[in-house]
């Protein structure tokens, strides 16, 4: 794990983590387009982690071929053996992704630990599992008051009690999509259909005071879709609406949904043109 500083600013620390195959990416660009408008004062660092890349499975699935090609010149590799060949590699790297996940998480912990600053995490697709792993293994308290998680990869049945139980302050504010496909289809694929992920259905026993589920199917149709400004600004509405409503405990541990957020958006707008 490599934490780099993207931004100076004041505090809490915001910490980025990517999902899986992201590896290479340094380029954060679409996650500020989040930040600017929640945290634009705050520090930024993006944690980069072995979440593995395409470039390296790429390679895997050439030197492969080519060597069945040199053993067998007169042969043909059909596009059917292709794809058998990169989605084996992919839910190989899959595997080895989950476990490097929870060990990153624990290296995300040990530095927040060693940190005498606060700090707000925002994880998308595996990187919400490195949040889970670090939130479990945090332990200087308060150090950590938000995590914001996209699309989370991680299996909605983990025991979020015992983060409770450990950080009682904290708010997990969970994004979920119902039109993700690579969770619906490749993660149930990579995991042989044993649970569902946090990032298409929600996080389970959510009454906990900390999880807030919001479900942003109106809005994200894809895996891909959640860091950009348009997100951003219904986050930023949302907290508003919260806030100015008194709306904050109500919201806890239920599904939130982006429909819901524009209807008392539209009727709070109404009353007060009303009362002009």
């Amino acid at each position: 794990m490599k934490t780099t500083v993207i931004r100076d600013g004041i505090e809490p620390t915001i910490v980025l983590v990517n999902g899986f195959l992201s590896e290479l990416e340094t380029d954060v660009s679409d996650w500020l387009e989040i930040i600017d408008i929640l945290y634009p004062k705050n520090r930024v660092e993006h944690c980069r982690w072995n979440s593995g890349s395409f470039k390296t499975i790429g390679k895997k699935v050439v030197i492969e071929n080519l060597a069945k090609l040199l053993l067998l010149p007169q042969a043909k590799i059909s596009l059917l053996h292709s794809t058998y060949a990169i989605c084996k590699e992919i839910i190989t790297a899959w595997s080895k992704a989950l476990e490097v996940a929870t060990e990153t998480g624990i290296h995300l912990a040990k530095y927040i630990n060693q940190q005498n600053r606060s700090f707000v995490l925002f994880g998308h697709s595996l990187g919400a599992k490195v949040i889970y792993s670090a939130l479990d293994c945090l332990e200087r308290q308060q150090s950590v008051s938000k995590a914001f998680l996209f699309g989370g990869a991680i299996a909605n049945n983990e025991p979020w009690t015992d983060i409770y139980l450990k950080h009682p302050e904290l708010m997990i504010f969970n994004h979920f999509s119902e039109q993700d496909e690579v969770l619906k289809r490749l993660y149930k694929l990579a995991t042989t259909f044993s649970h569902e992920p946090v990032g298409l259905k929600g996080i389970e026993n959510s009454q906990l005071s900390l999880i807030y589920n919001i479900d942003l199917s109106h809005v994200v149709t894809g895996h891909s879709d959640y860091k950009n400004h348009k997100i951003g600004k219904i986050l930023f509405e949302r907290n508003k609406l919260a806030s100015k409503y008194n709306l904050g405990s109500s919201l806890v541990g239920r599904k939130w949904s982006y429909s819901a957020l524009a209807l008392s958006t539209l009727v709070s707008s109404l009353t007060g043109f009303l009362r002009r």
